[in-house]
């Protein structure tokens, strides 16, 4: 993964997964999404990335995320795999 900070890209040294991510979804700077393979999803606060469980699924993959605001986001897979993300 890599990150942008408005001039210059680098590389996100954090491992915290070796599924493959899919897309990515931000209210903020502070409070960004990632979904992909095996249901995996991300959420970035700032400073970490840590991995969050869904609380609807039934597939394999989330292949977008999005969200209506930041307490309301969705991710979507092949097959009708919907996940509604409820952040903590």
């Amino acid at each position: 993964m890599a990150h942008y900070d408005g001039s210059s890209w680098s590389l996100v040294s954090q491992s915290f997964t070796t599924d493959g991510l899919e897309d990515v979804w931000s209210s903020s700077a502070t409070d960004v999404w990632a979904v992909g393979d095996y249901s995996v999803i991300l959420h970035y606060d700032g400073v970490l990335w840590r991995e969050v469980n869904p609380v609807t699924t039934g597939g394999k993959e989330f292949r977008s995320v999005w969200g209506i605001s930041p307490s309301d986001i969705w991710s979507v897979g092949p097959g009708a795999h919907i996940g509604h993300i409820t952040p903590k």
